[in-house]
Parts: C-alpha cells; sequence; structure tokens
C-alpha cells in the first residue's frame, strides 16, 4: 500500500525485506533489474505502520 517516489516524480511500489528492510525495484539504464534500499528511518517506519518487527543490520565490529 505504500510508493516511494523519485526526484523526477516516478513512483514505485515499496517491498519489504525478511529483516523488515524496505526497498523499491528500479530499472537501470542498461536495462537490469535492482533493489535500491530506501534506509533505517523509512524502514523503521514503514514496519511500525504495518505492525512488522524490524530488525536492523548488524553494525560491524571495529578491529584489526
Amino acid at each position: 500500500p505504500y510508493k516511494w517516489e523519485d526526484s523526477k516524480g516516478n513512483q514505485y511500489p515499496i517491498y519489504m525485506g525478511q529483516s523488515g528492510a524496505c526497498y523499491v525495484v528500479r530499472v537501470s539504464k542498461n536495462g537490469n533489474e535492482y533493489k535500491q534500499y530506501l534506509g533505517e528511518e523509512i524502514s523503521r517506519d514503514i514496519c511500525l505502520k504495518m505492525g512488522v518487527a524490524y530488525t536492523p543490520k548488524r553494525s560491524r565490529p571495529s578491529g584489526h
């Protein structure tokens, strides 16, 4: 039920991955489809509205 609009005014349906991360499917200039993830803030907001648990990406441990 949610759509994302890019800077050119194109609207895309928002999909949700298993972890709750939200993305849209875009098409490159070469005609290849790819997932463009919308970021943690948008994903959290949509998951909250849909009553779905959001699992953020694990931060990489700093070290050597």
